[in-house]
Parts: structure tokens; sequence; C-alpha cells
């Protein structure tokens, strides 16, 4: 190890090794060390994010955030692609679930076309990507009354992350979580507007009692069964901005 260097940077997560590769990149000549205390690399926020690419529907158009969130989510694509990084452009549904949400999409959508967010559609293709999956979501809105109930289902299918074949590290890779069995569950939500900016609210979870089951990554337990009880409750929501 050299005593003495043109750069240093303090920190090996992503900032810190992207900035340490572009200026090697852009400057050869320079000598440059990267400093951390952790034995390994990413170990604090880099190493725990969700590692979503997001696209930059939700920025204000001419932003700086809006035309750094679009550009930097090419630049990642394209750095993926160059080093054989696997990533996955799945894209993302948004939707209005009341009809109070129907100006926020609106608005979604006039930013998201004047940011120049790239493989933005109209018209997704759910049924062709997951055609033994589905969810409905029937809703009932009628004066201070609420109804909601979420139905899913998911068929005997294998959710999983992993590298593929002929990648950097393998077939292996990390693993997500995976659905094992085919399940049918059942959620409801009611809730009733009372007076002085208070809501009465009762819920049913898993009413139909279905077992899930996990495959964790663990290697003592590499089959995981997970079971949900059936879970019922009610109580009282205030808002004080609703307050009379």
């Amino acid at each position: 190890m050299k005593s003495s260097y043109d750069v240093g940077i303090v920190g090996a997560g992503i900032v810190g090794l992207s900035t340490a590769f572009h200026l090697t990149k852009s400057f050869p000549q320079l000598s440059l060390a990267v400093f951390e205390k952790e034995p390994e690399i990413a170990r604090h926020q880099t190493g725990h994010n969700s590692g979503v690419i997001h696209s930059g529907i939700y920025y204000r158009p001419g932003s700086l955030k809006a035309q750094l969130c679009v550009e930097g989510a090419t630049a990642m694509a394209e750095f993926c692609a160059e080093h054989s990084v696997p990533y996955e452009v799945c894209g993302k549904l948004i939707v209005a679930t009341t009809p109070n949400e129907i100006n926020g999409l609106k608005e979604l959508d006039r930013r998201s076309r004047a940011n120049g967010v790239p493989g933005r559609t109209d018209h997704p293709a759910l049924q062709r990507q997951a055609p033994n999956t589905w969810n409905i979501s029937p809703t009932y809105d009628r004066g201070r009354l609420s109804m909601r109930v979420g139905i899913a289902y998911n068929q005997a299918n294998i959710f999983f992350y992993n590298y593929t074949d002929g990648a950097a590290l393998g077939i292996k890779g990390p693993n997500g979580d995976n659905y094992l069995y085919s399940h049918l569950q059942v959620d409801a939500q009611g809730s009733f507007r009372l007076a002085k900016g208070f809501t009465a609210v009762v819920y049913g979870l898993n009413l139909t009692n279905e077992v899930f089951g996990f495959y964790q990554g663990s290697p003592i337990y590499p089959i995981q069964r997970e079971y949900y009880n059936r879970t019922i409750g009610a109580g009282l929501r205030w808002n004080s901005s609703l307050e009379r």
C-alpha cells in the first residue's frame, strides 16, 4: 500500500465506489484509494436498501430530482448490461383505488410524460404477464360508510430472484421469498365516519386461513412453512384535520 494518493474516498458504499469508478475512468493517471472501516463493502445503507431502480414518475417536471432519476435509471440499466450484473425491468402498475385518487393518477400521468419516463404505457398486459395470479378489490363508498374487500389468488408459482446462469456470480445468487403453495386470501375492511374527526374501523385479515410456504435461504431450514391465523380487529381512528 502506498503512503500517499492523489485522491482518497472515505466509505465503500455505492456513492464512494461509483465516484472512484468514474474518477479512475475519466482520469486514469490519478492514484486513488477507497477507505472502508468494515471488513466488506456496502455494509450499511447501500446493502440495506430495496434495490429498486426508480423511473422518475413522481418528481416535479423540470426539477433536478426528476432529471437525475430518469437519467440515472437509464445509466444504471446500461451499466448492469455492460458489466453482466443481473437486473430486471419488471415495471410498475399504478391504479386509483377510489374516485378521490383519480385526479392524483392524472397528475402522475402528466408528470411521467413531462419527465420523459421510458417504457410507460396506458395499456399494461397484466393477463399475459401473470396469467395464474389475480387480485380483486371491490369497494363500496356511500356517505359516511366505506367498505373494502381484497381477494388475492396465486397458483403454485415460485417467485424467485436468482442470478441467471453464466452471470458473474453463477446461477445461485441471492434468493428472495418464494411462494410454494397455491393460495386464495381474502381480506376485508369497513369504516364509518363519526363526529369530531373520529372513524370506526373494523377489519379481517386472511379470512380464508391460508397456509403459505416460503424459502428464506436458511441453510438449516431450507423450506419453512408459515401459517397465518385469521385476524379480526376493530378500533377508532382520529384525524385532527377532520374535526368539526
